[in-house]
């Protein structure tokens, strides 16, 4: 009677068992199934939104650069006043100061009757319209002379204002125009001469800028002048870490010395 007894318990016990798993397994089933029918909590504005579909973006600075492509720069400032160009400018990045023996498909030419003078400096340069190749302003071929970057202001006084580029040092290893151009003092003059007139600038300001800001040579006031060029010499890296920007303020004209 006993073992009997006990029989009976032990099946009472292995059935109670199989119906407390069977009971949290639909138990479970149901509340997954409850989970999934409910709307998934979103952020809207900051806060906690119930359903996805009024989900609104996050206002604010970070929006504007997460929801808007930022166009290239020879349109983003001045749609009317920049040139379009064949080619975006991803980077300032200036060519490299180096021998290069690869003929480029477009080479700077001379602009007519134009020279940067830094009498501070001791610099009376040649200006040379620099192309775009490969989405850079390509100056390998640039030598001593001075560049203008095509897409930025044509000429002394226009809507935006030009860019002047020039090596810190030459291929020869031999200082470049701009070697000094960190010794600049504010108002001191910087003097764009084409066509038979001086335009005299006076230095405003220095910045360092990373080589993808390109945005810093986009300057739309038609009495600023920049000059450019490479600085932070990064000797593990081999290359300019940072792009040396002048900004300079017209203050006034008075016709060529040598009317050229």
């Amino acid at each position: 009677m006993t073992l009997r007894r006990n029989g009976r318990l032990l099946w009472a016990l292995i059935f109670g068992a199989l119906a407390a798993a069977t009971g949290l397994t639909i138990f479970a089933l149901g509340w997954l199934l409850v989970t999934a029918l409910r709307p998934v909590p979103a952020y809207e504005n900051g806060r906690l939104s119930e359903s996805t579909t009024d989900l609104q973006p996050v206002s604010g600075a970070l929006t504007d650069v997460l929801t808007h492509s930022l166009p290239p720069p020879v349109v983003a400032i001045n749609t009317i006043a920049l040139p379009i160009a064949s080619e975006p400018v991803t980077q300032l990045a200036l060519g490299e100061d180096v021998v290069e023996t690869v003929i480029r498909p477009s080479q700077p030419v001379a602009s007519t009757a134009a020279q940067l003078i830094i009498p501070s400096l001791n610099v009376v340069q040649t200006i040379r319209t620099v192309p775009i190749v490969n989405e850079i302003w390509d100056i390998s071929q640039l030598g001593g002379d001075i560049g203008h970057l095509s897409t930025t202001g044509a000429a002394p006084l226009d809507a935006l204002a030009p860019v002047l580029v020039a090596h810190v040092t030459s291929q020869d290893g031999n200082p470049g125009p701009f070697y000094h151009l960190t010794e600049l003092q504010q108002n001191q003059e910087i003097i764009y001469r084409t066509n038979g007139v001086d335009y005299v600038y006076k230095v405003q300001r220095f910045r360092y800028v990373s080589p993808d800001q390109v945005d810093e040579l986009y300057w739309p006031d038609e009495k600023g002048l920049i000059l450019a060029t490479c600085t932070s010499w990064n000797y593990l890296g081999q290359a300019y870490d940072q792009r040396l920007i002048v900004r300079a303020v017209f203050s006034h004209q008075t016709p060529s010395d040598n009317n050229g």
